[in-house]
Order: structure tokens, then sequence, then C-alpha cells
């Protein structure tokens, strides 16, 4: 998991994605759909990551654990939820990170 995310240090970081994900925020809060990725879909989230991108696709593609949204959707504040209502989860997410390195 380190090796993968040192894969993106020296990477400019995408500042405007934050723009994206408080657009997307916003939206969700006037219309009645509990999670809405509009803005965040209609840019480029590959290029640029920002630090949430970088914390979820280290998860998915090391250990194949999601915070309960795609990857590339990912706020703080979905990555928090999810390890607050799954703590028994992070003992399986380090042994399969262990057998995986092994």
């Amino acid at each position: 998991m380190v090796d993968k995310a040192r894969h993106y240090e020296g990477k400019d970081y995408g500042w405007w994605k934050n723009a994206a994900h408080a657009a997307d925020g916003l939206l969700q809060k006037v219309t009645p759909f509990k999670r809405v990725y509009l803005f965040r879909r209609l840019i480029g989230m590959s290029d640029y990551p920002i630090c949430s991108w970088e914390v979820a696709w280290t998860f998915d593609e090391c250990a194949g654990y999601r915070f309960g949204v795609p990857p590339n959707a990912a706020t703080p504040d979905d990555i928090a939820d999810w390890c607050e209502g799954h703590p028994d989860e992070w003992e399986l997410i380090y042994d399969n990170v262990t057998r995986r390195a092994a």
C-alpha cells in the first residue's frame, strides 16, 4: 500500500476538484438523492489526484476495499463514515494486505 501511495508523490494536486466535490455536496442537499456524483464525473479524476482520491484508490487497488462509494468519488467524509461504521473491517484489511505482500 505504501508503494501504491508513493506512486502519487510529486504529482500536481487537483485543487479545482474540491469545487466539484462542493458542487456535488450542494446538489445533494437540494435534491432527494443521498449521494450525487455529477460534477466529479464530469471532470477528469485520474490526472490530478486529491487526498481522498489517493486514499480510496490505494485501498481499492491494494486491499480490495471501497469506502461505500466509487474510489474516484470518495470524499474525506465518505471515508470517515465508512470507517466509523465498520470498525471490525480494519483487521480484515490489515490481514488482506499482509497476505498480498507475502
